[in-house]
């Protein structure tokens, strides 16, 4: 049986649903008969060109709720579906209107509330492989009652991060594992009494506050000064517990030195049933200098309470917290509360156990820690501007910085400040007029789209004020437009030069004209650049570095098992398929893909050299003409973007070659089926061409200018590689 299943790679929708949609409907409207057999995954894949791991997604849906069956060495079966029992959902309009009112009251741009972090780079599929990895097998055993301090392997794995990042000493036995630190607070409680008195820190995190006293413990602010919590004051008080923040103070950002953490240890040394609980929430973030080792590892004498969250390092919803106690406090739960069930699944452990061991966590927190790094020196480039007016604290550790008006005005009384300048900031009546050096480019396509929803639907520019023109590749054309842009006043223009060469001219202009001008892609030479800055002209340039793309082709082509030498010769043969050799990408690219070999000391050789004008078409015909040239002695195919590399994979795949095996095949600009390629196996790798981090820039900056800010001369935006590694999660995406 063949199914044309009717799909849309733009829908919002995923491919696997789509596809387990369609079957689905087929079989209850009665089109797709109970005992009939379905196409294999493989060859359902291939007829509707994605990927097997697409098929069998949806397939594995449909064998979950019933709709079809695998019977062993015969394939996929529609079932008999009169005892399917379907579930509608009408919604909950309550519940909708009450979002809907929120987001009036909160229209923010930017989320800096406490509990916001990057969700963008979640490893969904990293958490989607080891999720599905754990229900395999009909893994019984996770539905079952687990240890009640949390699975033992987790504890394990816990000890084991907590002593080497951390200096944490403890056994996996001391450890507790429950749904956030405020059930593990609550549990606490329970341990120490509801009449202890607990000292908190002055200001301190909310929620603990709200949790103690909630329970009904006596609490004993104590004030801070720039070492943290005054100790003579905490001797003061009746207080036998203490919270604290060492690493990083909510909210202050404070990192308590070594002489004053010894005394808080000193102070819980002093009576019987005094501790400490050191909160660690967020110690997986600093940015300058090394970490100072958890209070916990200085304690000799069983006086530390440690708790720490996956929920800031992974995600909110990851409701996973732990908490280590002393060893005189290990016995009194077990005796007072060790009946308590773990509130958190063993799914969910298993899942995050499994995350930890097979080194997702680390590369996760590697990769954020680059993420709030880059957010952190933006944050803090943009405040520099207000330190005539506001102390800055707590910066270079965690994920929060703290503003404190010099003056003492409230933030009640700032925030209606910045809302009412917003108002008097809009750029809605604003006119920005942008010219592609064309349209059917399919990176430039992707790049205006998202340029076109940014000014519009972030920044808030009037759609009509927003006008795209298409340069057809033809500067002469392109000129006459910026001409009428120029002519029409419009307050900023964004362009793609059909040719970098021509921005002298279109730079002078349009400064006589008074507009500021942003290049976007397609790079003026570094003298012209530097006049802008010589002469103060309102002119930048955004994206990214070419000769970053090129190497990292080159770098593609060194990770493979052969470093490029296929046949074993000595050296690495090759043909470059050029963009305009005018175009500063398509020299950069060219020049450092083969410089990242020849730096590694791999000898190469040059077959073939031909511009192929950034056309799929044009591509395939020369790497057709080379394949039958040269045949089995071509190695490498370097394309400088990936619409030449689709055209280069349809000569090799009609020349009988197979990327990966005895070729390979590299592209710049990770479009959505060029990553698609990587993931089967058809392409060896791109490199991501980050037009969403590139729009924004230069709207940003578009902005500034309408402003009146400066803006520097040039506005780098990175490239990403992207392999088999992690060419999934680039897809999501783009997706």
């Amino acid at each position: 049986m063949e199914l044309m299943v009717p799909i849309e790679n733009k829908d919002s929708i995923p491919l696997y649903e789509q596809i387990y949609r369609y079957i689905k409907t087929e079989i209850r409207a009665g089109r797709l008969r109970a005992g009939s057999r379905l196409p294999s995954t493989r060859t359902l894949a291939d007829n509707l060109h994605v990927s097997r791991s697409t098929t069998q997604l949806a397939y594995e849906q449909l064998l979950s709720e019933g709709y079809i069956e695998a019977l062993p060495c015969r394939g996929y079966f529609v079932c008999q579906i009169e005892e399917l029992v379907e579930v509608k959902y009408h919604g909950v309009p309550e519940e909708k209107e009450e979002k809907q009112e929120e987001n009036e009251n909160y229209n923010y741009k930017v989320d800096f509330s406490p509990r916001g972090i990057d969700l963008d780079s979640f490893p969904f599929n990293a958490w989607r492989k080891l999720s599905k990895n754990t229900l395999v097998d009909d893994n019984k055993d996770m539905f079952a009652v687990g240890n009640a301090q949390g699975e033992y392997s987790l504890r394990q794995v816990i000890r084991d991060y907590l002593h080497s990042a951390r200096g944490v000493h403890c056994r996996p036995e001391q450890i507790l594992v429950g749904a956030g630190s405020e059930y593990l607070l609550m549990l606490l409680s329970q341990l120490i009494g509801r009449s202890t008195g607990i000292a908190l820190e002055n200001p301190t995190y909310k929620q603990a506050f709200r949790v103690f006293e909630s329970l009904g413990h006596p609490i004993f602010p104590v004030s801070m000064d720039e070492w943290g919590m005054k100790v003579k004051e905490l001797e003061k008080t009746q207080a036998r517990i203490a919270y604290v923040m060492p690493s990083h103070q909510y909210p202050t950002g404070i990192v308590i030195p070594i002489k004053r953490r010894q005394e808080l240890l000193k102070w819980a040394k002093k009576q019987e049933g005094r501790y400490l609980i050191e909160d660690d929430y967020d110690s997986e973030f600093r940015y300058k200098g090394r970490p100072i080792p958890a209070l916990q590892g200085m304690d000799d004498s069983q006086k530390v309470i440690y708790m720490g969250t996956f929920s800031r390092s992974i995600a909110p919803a990851i409701r996973v917290g732990f908490m280590v106690l002393p060893e005189p406090l290990l016995a009194l739960y077990r005796e007072k509360a060790g009946f308590y069930a773990s509130t958190v699944s063993r799914v969910d452990q298993n899942i995050l156990t499994h995350f930890i061991i097979e080194g997702y966590y680390e590369r996760h927190l590697n990769r954020m820690r680059s993420v709030y790094r880059g957010k952190h020196d933006t944050l803090l480039a943009g405040l520099r501007e207000l330190e005539p007016y506001f102390e800055i604290g707590g910066e270079y550790a965690g994920i929060h910085v703290l503003l404190t008006h010099k003056k003492g005005i409230s933030e009640k009384k700032l925030t209606e400040t910045a809302a009412q300048a917003a108002g008097t900031a809009d750029v809605a009546d604003k006119k920005v007029g942008i010219s592609i050096y064309k349209f059917d480019d399919n990176f430039m396509t992707l790049y205006r789209q998202e340029l076109q929803r940014y000014l519009t639907e972030d920044l808030g520019f009037k759609p009509e004020n927003v006008v795209i023109q298409d340069g057809k590749g033809d500067q002469a054309e392109q000129t006459n437009q910026i001409n009428n842009f120029i002519t029409q006043k419009y307050d900023v223009l964004i362009l793609n030069l059909v040719q970098a060469s021509s921005a002298p001219e279109i730079t002078d202009m349009c400064k006589e004209a008074g507009i500021p001008v942003v290049y976007i892609n397609r790079e003026p030479d570094e003298a012209e650049e530097q006049r802008w800055v010589d002469e103060k002209i309102n002119a930048t340039y955004v994206g990214c570095d070419a000769r970053q793309s090129g190497t990292y082709q080159g770098e593609e082509i060194l990770e493979t098992e052969t470093k490029g030498d296929i046949n074993g010769d000595g050296k690495v043969s090759y043909i470059m398929i050029q963009g305009d050799p005018e175009n500063v990408d398509a020299q950069y690219r060219t020049e450092f893909s083969v410089k990242a070999l020849t730096d590694a000391g791999v000898e190469v050789e040059e077959l073939l050299k031909q511009r192929g004008d950034w056309d799929q078409a044009k591509a395939q015909q020369i790497a057709q003409d080379a394949l039958n040239q040269y045949g089995d002695k071509i190695e490498v195919i370097f394309c400088n973007n990936d619409a030449m590399a689709l055209g280069a994979l349809q000569a090799i795949e009609a020349a009988g070659r197979k990327v990966n095996e005895d070729i390979y095949l590299v592209g710049v600009d990770a479009l959505t089926e060029a990553v698609q390629n990587v993931i089967d196996g058809k392409q060896t790798g791109t490199v991501f061409n980050d037009h969403f981090s590139q729009a924004k820039a230069a709207a940003d900056a578009a902005v500034q200018f309408i402003s009146g800010e400066e803006v520097d001369a040039k506005i780098p935006v990175d490239y990403i590689k992207v392999t088999n590694a992690n060419a999934q999660e680039i897809l999501d995406k783009l997706k």
